[in-house]
């Protein structure tokens, strides 16, 4: 019984942690891209599998750059 609670426990501190690893990782990434200024094809679209879109990257800010990831060219 204590067993199961600890691996459930260990699993569910795994997911956490690579979820959080996950987010860092997109968002330096979405910073490199808003320094370089570069038009990026993403297939899935914010996790939504859209179809592929244009994205212009304009802006050095990080949340003006972020606004304009979302607006489709």
């Amino acid at each position: 019984m204590m067993k199961e609670k600890k691996l459930k426990s260990e699993l569910s501190f795994f997911i956490y942690q690579s979820l959080f690893i996950l987010i860092i990782c997109w968002y330096i990434g979405h910073i490199f891209l808003f320094r370089c200024g570069t038009t990026v094809m993403l297939v899935p679209h914010f996790m939504g599998f859209a179809p592929k879109h244009k994205i212009l990257f304009r802006s050095n800010w990080l949340f003006k750059g972020t606004l304009n990831a979302i607006i489709e060219v």
